[in-house]
This record gives structure tokens, C-alpha cells and sequence, in this order.
């Protein structure tokens, strides 16, 4: 799944690049404030023309920086939920290995209390 998450975000970029290159030389005219706002605002109206490749690289850009800063919240939650259970995990088997010497020990005293039962069965 990781594979291919990455797969299809290189084909994306790509796309994006192919459309970048073709659009280069054609050009766009983005209003910065329109007519009917600059009435209410009492602004001149604004426009700005810029190069369709270069408006759909910026578009791009802030796609992906928005999209970061959608993410990074839940990837910090992850990341601290992982923490939290890698800590679990690491507490379980310390205790788990705890357990396993007690039972080690409790298995040597019972051979030990037999043996002396023996031998004091065989002395009667």
C-alpha cells in the first residue's frame, strides 16, 4: 500500500510537470479585486496576467503546503500513539521476562524440597 500511495503521488507530480511545460506560453489574467468589489470598496479595479504554467505551478505549491499542514496534526497523533505503544510493548516483556525468572526460581526451590522430602523419606 506503501508502494503504491507513492506510485500514484510521482504520477500526479508528473502530470502536473506535462501540464506545467505545455501551458507555459499561454497566459491567464487573475482579478485581484473585480469591478463590482472595487464599487463596494471604493478600490481601483486590479488584475494581474501571469503565465498559465507558472499559476499552475503556484496552484501546485500551495496545494501541497496546504496538505502538509492539513496532515501534520495527525501524523504527530500517530507518532505519539506509536510511541505509546512501543513503551507498552517494552513494559509488557520486561514483565513478562520478570515472570519467567520467578517461575525459575519457585522451580528450583520446588526441586530442591523435593529432593530433601526424598531424603527424608528414605532416612524413615
Amino acid at each position: 500500500m506503501k508502494y503504491l500511495s507513492m506510485i500514484i503521488v510521482t504520477l500526479i507530480t508528473l502530470v502536473f510537470l506535462v501540464l506545467i511545460v505545455m501551458n507555459f506560453n499561454n497566459t491567464v489574467e487573475i482579478n485581484l479585486v473585480s469591478s463590482s468589489l472595487s464599487g463596494i470598496l471604493g478600490l481601483p479595479a486590479m488584475s494581474k496576467t501571469l503565465s498559465l504554467g507558472i499559476y499552475t505551478l503556484l496552484i501546485f505549491i500551495l496545494d501541497e503546503i496546504a496538505a502538509l499542514f492539513f496532515f501534520l496534526p495527525l501524523m504527530r497523533t500517530i507518532n505519539e500513539k506509536n510511541s505509546a505503544y512501543k513503551r507498552q510493548l517494552e513494559k509488557t516483556s520486561v514483565s513478562n521476562t520478570e515472570s519467567s525468572s520467578r517461575v525459575e526460581v519457585l522451580e528450583a526451590k520446588i526441586k530442591v524440597l523435593e529432593k530433601a522430602l526424598e531424603d527424608a523419606l528414605k532416612k524413615n
